[in-house]
């Protein structure tokens, strides 16, 4: 009996699909997690936190719409349910893609750019993600304010900035080294003319700003490969 339940629920080419690609995306989300975790392995694309739960669960989401669809017989509540479905997935879709973009950006950093020490053996990843400090913020925005009376009174995109931060890169440069980073963090405006400069102390990278602006501050050292 329940083999027969079995053959019935994946008895769809489509179903046996979205089963196995519902399966490799809980796989891969339980690994990654995994890794950050007991390895202190982190992706460097760390959007991917959110948006493979998310693709998960709107995967489910859709195949159980879809399974109902199927179970349809009257044409036209197949057309009015199929265009509802639709609409359904697009807002969720539209909805869980801006929450999660916006969320990541928050939550994890992203790749800024990779740094060679010049014996070209030694090597950092500077990761850079959007600085949510309110303090930092209104000081830009009031030093913004303080230049151009005329300008926005509200926060812009001007008044806010970056964190960075620096790790040894990981396997196949898709995961950073977590406890690479030895201390501090550096915070550049989005609009400042400051450089993220870096001086090689054998094995170590020493992170300062040159020519910081209001808000821009910090200075941190992360242990190479």
């Amino acid at each position: 009996m329940k083999r027969e339940k079995k053959r019935r629920f994946l008895q769809h080419t489509g179903d046996r699909i979205t089963f196995w690609v519902l399966v490799g995306i809980m796989a891969t989300t339980l690994v990654i997690s995994a890794l950050r975790g007991i390895a202190g392995l982190a992706l460097v694309d760390g959007g991917l936190y959110l948006y493979l739960p998310l693709s998960l669960v709107l995967i489910a989401v859709g195949w159980g719409l879809s399974a109902v669809f199927r179970r349809l017989k009257k044409p036209a509540l197949r057309g009015i349910f199929g265009t509802l479905m639709v609409l359904v997935m697009l807002g969720l879709l539209t909805i869980g893609m801006t929450y999660a973009s916006f969320a990541a950006g928050l939550s994890f950093p992203h790749r800024y750019v990779s740094m060679t020490a010049p014996d070209g053996v030694h090597r950092l990843i500077v990761m850079r993600m959007l600085d949510p400090d309110e303090t930092r913020i209104e000081q830009r925005r009031q030093a913004r304010l303080a230049s151009n009376p005329d300008g926005d009174e509200k926060i812009t995109a001007e008044d806010w900035g970056y964190v960075y931060t620096a790790y040894a890169p990981g396997p196949l440069d898709l995961f950073y080294r977590v406890d690479s980073l030895m201390e501090g963090e550096v915070y550049i405006g989005y609009a400042s003319k400051a450089e993220l400069m870096v001086e090689w102390e054998d094995a170590i990278g020493h992170f300062y700003i040159k020519n910081p602006e209001t808000g821009d501050s910090g200075e941190m050292r992360a242990r190479s490969n």
